[in-house]
């Protein structure tokens, strides 16, 4: 009998790194919270998915969505024929997102679609990088980049240690990714891409603009790509906590040269990732665009559109976005990106408020559905009988003792992520998704209070 057949070597690394990351992040086999089929289910509050508004987004495709033939076709018949198609609507919308410097200058031939941003970015990498090169992220950053640097590019992820005490997206933290980066280089590993995540993920605030002329300045210093994923572009908003956020400022928003505004680095390094699904509420209808004006990019364009062609945007996700994107849809969906505004602060704000009552920091997020809670009081003051006595031992780590704080809510039926998931540099803080509506978030948290043992608050 032949031996059994086996995974390549790369197959059996993906497998690794697969299964290291489930036993972190393993959800239990539990069905999700529903109100009336599954009361007792798990409350996802790890991912960052927003529910604030899809009874709105439902009503609008149940009225407007409509397949035609084409949307059964390849997506190649879809594009040359007389449909109307993602390809002639996200130019609008990106334009009004983006606000380029000369107004309503991204069209079509700037941008190739894919079926997500995950998707878009981790073909980017594999184009832009070899095997083995770096791609920066300073600390905290986006869990799923790891992902989509190692797979399939087989790139790997250099990630900067901010210290904690420094904001990581002031200018401050520029001299520590420039010392990382020399380092790097020092030590024989090339570097081909820096990430600039604008608005933060899991940070929840926009760079300021001084920030992103010093990230270009790093990119052309270093002969780097520079990749900005603005897809919470559309998503900030003030609190009773931030009256006045910092105003998202897009790279391509910057004059060309010779401005003195200009960015300072050549506008071929400069790749934006942009998505309508975020903004939406509907991250599962994936689509996600890489967006490149500079006329010395159309060949990577053009490769990275050839690329897609054996993963595509569905047609049915095509003609839903489609349909929403429309321009005859121009004012519902500029009244549905500010209800979502509203609601997200809402929504922070009620997170916030119970944060106070409970004594745990948090901060003050600007932008996206999440804010980092730290922690740190429950970790260091949670008192657990019996077998769990090791919580308190100080022979672990605060790794560890956050990994059992995730355990203890999980079995309280609310899911959340890991902090070493994303390189939180605190270790204490959890990024906590608030995009649920109000009664879903009103039980998580008592869930939370219930499972750690903190007194129940009214919120």
């Amino acid at each position: 009998m032949s031996p059994s057949a086996t995974l390549s070597s790369r197959g059996q690394e993906r497998l690794d790194r697969v299964q290291a990351y489930y036993a972190t992040n393993l959800l239990p086999v539990q069905k999700n919270y529903d109100k009336d089929k599954n009361p007792e289910g798990l409350i996802n509050l790890g991912t960052a998915e927003n529910s604030l508004l899809s009874d709105k987004l439902l009503e609008l495709i149940n009225s407007r969505f409509k397949l035609a033939t084409e949307h059964l076709k390849y997506r190649s018949t879809l594009l040359n024929g007389f449909t109307p198609n993602t390809t002639q609507v996200l130019p609008r919308v990106i334009n009004e997102a983006l606000r380029p410097f000369i107004p309503n200058s991204i069209r079509s031939e700037h941008i190739a679609i894919g079926p997500g941003i995950g998707a878009v970015l981790a073909h980017l990498l594999w184009h832009l990088c070899d095997e083995g090169d770096g791609v920066l992220l300073t600390a905290p950053f986006y869990s799923d980049y790891i992902r989509d640097i190692i797979y399939p590019a087989r790139a790997r992820p250099v990630i900067v240690p901010i210290p904690a005490d420094i904001d990581s997206l002031s200018v401050e933290a520029i001299p520590y990714l420039r010392r990382h980066i020399e380092a790097q280089l020092a030590d024989g590993q090339k570097i081909k891409v820096l990430i600039l995540n604008n608005p933060h993920n899991p940070l929840a605030r926009a760079y300021p603009v001084n920030t992103i002329v010093e990230y270009a300045r790093i990119a052309e210093e270093f002969n780097l790509h520079l990749v900005a994923d603005e897809v919470f572009a559309n998503e900030v908003y003030s609190t009773r906590y931030t009256p006045h956020p910092t105003p998202f400022t897009s790279v391509l928003s910057f004059p060309p040269p010779p401005s003195s505004d200009a960015l300072p680095c050549s506008s071929s390094r400069i790749h934006v990732l942009w998505s309508p699904s975020k903004d939406l509420g509907a991250s599962g209808l994936k689509i996600g665009a890489l967006i490149s004006p500079e006329p010395a990019n159309k060949p990577l364009i053009e490769t990275i559109r050839a690329s897609m062609s054996a993963t595509p945007v569905s047609g049915a996700a095509d003609a839903v976005f489609t349909a929403i994107l429309d321009e005859e849809n121009g004012k519902w969906y500029e009244a549905f990106l500010e209800e979502n505004r509203r609601r997200l602060r809402e929504s922070m704000e009620l997170v916030a408020g119970w944060c106070e009552v409970h004594g745990l920091g948090f901060e003050h997020a600007q932008a996206g559905p999440f804010l980092l809670v730290d922690f740190d009081k429950v970790i260091r003051k949670m008192e657990v009988a019996g077998p769990k006595d090791e919580f308190m031992s100080h022979s672990l780590s605060i790794e560890d003792q956050a990994k059992l704080v995730i355990d203890l809510l999980v079995r309280g039926g609310v899911r959340l992520q890991v902090p070493s998931v994303y390189g939180d540099p605190k270790g204490t803080r959890i990024r906590v998704v608030f995009s649920h509506p109000v009664e879903i978030m009103k039980i998580a948290l008592r869930r939370i209070e219930t499972a750690l043992g903190l007194p129940h608050a009214e919120v």
